[in-house]
């Protein structure tokens, strides 16, 4: 299980596929969190799998695949 900390709300999941969009945090292509806004901070405990970002944020974790960030759909 990973535990992912957006902007200080902590969140525990099985998933390893994060997608920040639009203001809205996905996990595995499910929305846990909406209403984003500003710079984003994020800190994963575990794996990631893949990452993508259409906004700024400062990422705390290790990437094992995928990163993607810009603003890019």
């Amino acid at each position: 299980m990973g535990v992912i900390n957006v902007n200080g709300k902590r969140i525990q999941t099985l998933g390893k596929n994060i997608s920040i969009s639009d203001d809205k945090i996905l996990i595995d292509d499910v929305v846990v969190s909406d209403g984003l806004s500003g710079l984003v901070e994020i800190r994963f405990e575990g794996a990631l799998e893949s990452f993508k970002c259409d906004c700024p944020a400062t990422i705390h974790s290790n990437i094992i695949g995928r990163f993607n960030a810009g603003n890019s759909k």
